[in-house]
């Protein structure tokens, strides 16, 4: 679950084809993309870092607002937004509590499903599977 909120278009899991937010993905790829591009200049002795500064600072605003633009919010716990958002999923998901884990599980539509195991001690990952719903598989 961590792995797949990590990816780019995690995001996609709540949300059905909608030409707006289709529009506003792609600018903000668009917008991505000459950050990086420019990022990459720098190292490479193309543009100075004063300007890479001046990039930084006209690009950004537009980003933070194709970002925005691109993020479906109806319906979406802001646990989850905050897990997609996060620089490390992972490390944001356990610092949730139980009771926010299990709510950001219902969310996704995950089922988490423990089967019978042997007795004896020790935990045997086998025991448990995880089930996806079909909306989050078919976009996974």
């Amino acid at each position: 679950m961590c792995e797949r909120l990590s990816k780019p278009d995690a995001l996609a899991i709540f949300h059905t084809d909608d030409s707006e937010m289709d529009a506003a993905r792609r600018k903000l790829a668009e917008l991505r993309a000459r950050l990086d591009g420019a990022a990459d200049a720098y190292p490479a002795g193309l543009i100075d870092t004063g300007q890479l500064t001046r990039i930084t600072e006209q690009v950004r605003p537009a980003l933070d607002a194709a970002e925005r633009s691109a993020r479906p919010t109806v319906g979406i716990p802001t646990m989850v937004h905050d897990l997609i958002d996060a620089d490390d999923t992972r490390v944001a998901w356990d610092e949730l509590g139980i009771s926010q884990q299990r709510a950001v599980l219902e969310s996704l539509g995950i089922e988490v499903i423990v089967k019978p195991a042997r007795g004896g001690p020790g935990f045997n990952p086998e025991s448990v599977s995880i089930e996806w719903a079909k909306q989050a598989d078919q976009r996974s």
